[in-house]
């Protein structure tokens, strides 16, 4: 295989075609006589320069002692090659089988918050690479999915879910002076994996630098609802917020806008795959938005509130009930 012939990782012994969602990138999975490894396409200019500074990055933070997969790099010291005119990099192989994309226990949201922290107050002021998830740019991606959408006549039972995004997206734009640093832009229980309730190792970076609060809106999402019933967790929502206040304490604006937090990370996915209904299906995009619409922000926030204080007065915020 072409590919290794940038590496010093031994002879070829197997070659096997990764299976993933159709939408991603192709991944494969060799072995060879040093070991056995992830080979991963990525994709062309200019959507992949945000996901080739990830492979840096992601290197970065290993070197800082947080538990990034490990990315290897060429014999020209890079951390991806050229292969038939499209970008490719050797990452380490982990066992997509023992580590199912889950349910996150309390301990682990706690955990998933700290982490989170850590990641962002390393690269505080390091603009690796600009943003592209932020306000103006996610607004052009919904309009562009409602456009669709309509063209395409979608069931009207989903109409008063489309109606509330309408008259809540606003609620997207923050202050300007909020504090950025590099984020993941996907941080959650697919891309952040456990071992013992511990944080074993984090994949997948489409990196940006991009305000802290989006990023952490984006794990309360991903970490909070759960993926089948819909329902929104505010205890785990507390510890995820607990846990990331101890390591980067948040503003007092942050601290207050909590609603809007979750708000952001739910509108910033659901801008992302509304223009791909037809692949994820009604339900996966519309649920998680009527989830949050049958909830107000007072609501929320009455419960929101009422748990993080009870974590505050907690000598042990991992397992408060």
């Amino acid at each position: 295989m072409e590919i290794l012939s940038h590496y010093s990782l031994g002879d070829l012994k197997t070659f096997t075609e990764h299976k993933r969602h159709p939408m991603f990138p192709k991944a494969y999975i060799v072995t060879t006589s040093k070991g056995k490894f992830f080979i991963k396409s990525f994709y062309e200019p200019p959507q992949q320069y945000f996901q080739l500074h990830g492979l840096d990055f992601s290197i970065f933070l290993e070197e800082k002692g947080i538990p990034s997969a490990t990315i290897f790099k060429t014999k020209e010291n890079k951390s991806w090659c050229w292969h038939k005119f499209k970008p490719y990099a050797v990452l380490e192989y982990i066992d997509y089988k023992e580590n199912p994309d889950k349910i996150l226990s309390l301990k682990e949201s706690f955990e998933i918050g700290k982490i989170l922290a850590k990641i962002h107050s390393c690269s505080q002021g390091f603009e690796f690479f600009k943003a592209s998830y932020i306000y103006p740019n996610l607004y052009k991606s919904y309009m562009k999915g409602k456009e669709e959408l309509i063209l395409m006549n979608f069931p009207k039972k989903y109409q008063k879910a489309l109606d509330w995004v309408d008259q809540n997206y606003y609620r997207m734009k923050v202050p300007l002076n909020l504090p950025k640093a590099i984020c993941h832009e996907e941080l959650g229980s697919q891309h952040c994996w456990f071992k013992n309730q511990s944080v074993y190792k984090i994949i997948d970076w489409d990196i940006g630098y991009n305000y802290m609060f989006y990023d952490l809106g984006t794990t309360l999402y991903f970490t909070c609802l759960h993926p089948k019933t819909k329902k929104i967790s505010i205890p785990k929502m507390a510890r995820v917020v607990y846990g990331y206040n101890l390591v980067r304490p948040l503003t007092q604006w942050e601290e207050d806008h909590i609603y809007e937090c979750y708000l952001i990370g739910t509108l910033k996915y659901f801008s992302w795959i509304l223009d791909n209904v037809g692949v994820w299906g009604y339900e996966k995009v519309f649920g998680p938005i009527i989830a949050l619409q049958t909830l107000s922000s007072e609501e929320f926030n009455k419960k929101f509130y009422k748990e993080y204080s009870k974590l505050e007065q907690c000598k042990n915020p991992k397992t408060a009930k």
